[in-house]
């Protein structure tokens, strides 16, 4: 009966161990990332939340294509790219 316990106990604590600390990277990259892509569609550029230039998404061809994106979603015709009516 203890032959099978600890290994049993040890399997049971790397599974709680990883699904409790496993997820908690993720969150934080999806920010960077969304921002990164949004500040590259409003200002042509990536730059950080201090309007430094540098790339801090560890996806940079998802922050090109989100850019894009969000680019064309926001474009209207007749508009610039600030949002003014072109004269």
């Amino acid at each position: 009966m203890k032959s099978w316990a600890f290994p049993l106990s040890t399997v049971l604590l790397l599974l709680l161990g990883g699904f409790f600390l496993g997820f908690s990277g993720g969150v934080d990259d999806a920010h960077i990332t969304y921002w990164a892509a949004e500040s590259l569609a409003r200002n042509g550029e990536i730059l950080n939340y201090n309007l430094d230039r540098v790339e801090q998404s560890s996806s940079l061809l998802q922050v090109l294509v989100l850019g894009v994106l969000r680019t064309v979603q926001s474009w209207r015709p007749g508009s610039t790219r600030s949002g003014e009516k072109e004269r």
